[in-house]
């Protein structure tokens, strides 16, 4: 920001060479010292100027691994979902939309429905109580907390019930409407007007204190030629890592300036010592 900032300065002073001179690119200049050539000339200035740093949110860019196919492929496998009931039916219709995104956007990446739709992740919200919440698309993976019980949209259950006195009055086979439809009919219709709606299904606001973990772990009994010892596995996504990106044209030297996730898993024995 310190650099940025000097180019702004740099439009402003009399002298057109001033920032050049200050701040000198010699063969052993690294980001470090050219940071510091930065805050040191904002500083020197700083009668002349008033200096404002505004945070935003935003992610510049965005990296799909794999192939086409291999999105494609998962958007098929979620259709298997539809035959486990009403909750895993509503999480197809939160999914479907999602993950169709990311097989279009190998064809259009920079067509604005595929730009509005990577501005629309995560919005983060207090209420002021003292709880925060989050909505966006990425709720959609956020929608069973870690005992496997469901906290997304309040679903009309009784709507499946099969009842004899109601059964004139049921609706179509859940698993063969739409997004549009499935909402319309199965969900409980909030006071309040959702953050997303993506096709059709609206997606459902998350108390953060409710967000499950990325991973998994189990207890696992180990018999070392008949020496038992209690042994956990811990397996998923584990974390993030700050990495580099060669083709990247927000830095040219393409280091740390992006994130991805890590996938991981420990095996270790528990107990004392």
């Amino acid at each position: 920001m310190a650099r940025q900032m000097t180019d702004l300065m740099h439009t402003r002073v009399v002298d057109p060479m001033l920032r050049d001179w200050i701040m000198p690119e010699f063969s052993t200049t690294t980001d470090v010292d050219r940071t510091v050539y930065a805050m040191s000339m904002m500083a020197t200035m700083k009668g002349y100027f008033r200096y404002t740093f505004m945070l935003r949110c935003g992610i510049p860019r965005v990296t799909l691994l794999g192939e086409r196919h291999d999105w494609e492929a998962i958007l098929e496998r979620l259709e298997r979902l539809k035959l486990y009931g009403i909750e895993t039916i509503a999480w197809y219709h939160l999914l479907h939309p999602i993950i169709n995104r990311f097989v279009t956007a190998f064809l259009a990446p920079s067509a604005p429905e595929n730009l509005d739709f990577w501005s629309r992740v995560a919005h983060y919200e207090n209420d002021g109580s003292g709880s925060t919440y989050l909505s966006g698309w990425i709720t959609a993976f956020c929608v069973f907390n870690e005992q496997g019980l469901w906290q997304g949209l309040q679903l009309n259950a009784e709507r499946m019930r099969d009842d004899a006195r109601k059964k004139l009055l049921r609706p179509a086979d859940p698993r063969t409407l739409s997004a549009a439809q499935f909402a319309a009919v199965y969900t409980v219709r909030a006071a309040w007007r959702p953050f997303l709606v993506l096709d059709g299904m609206p997606y459902p606001t998350i108390d953060d204190s409710c967000v499950p973990c990325g991973y998994a772990h189990l207890d696992v009994k180990l018999d070392d030629n008949g020496e038992l010892f209690d042994t956990v596995i811990v397996a998923g996504a584990v974390g993030a890592q700050i990495c580099s990106n060669d083709k990247s044209e927000l830095f040219r030297n393409g280091m740390r300036d992006s994130v991805r996730p890590v996938v991981g898993y420990w095996y270790f024995t528990t107990g004392a010592g």
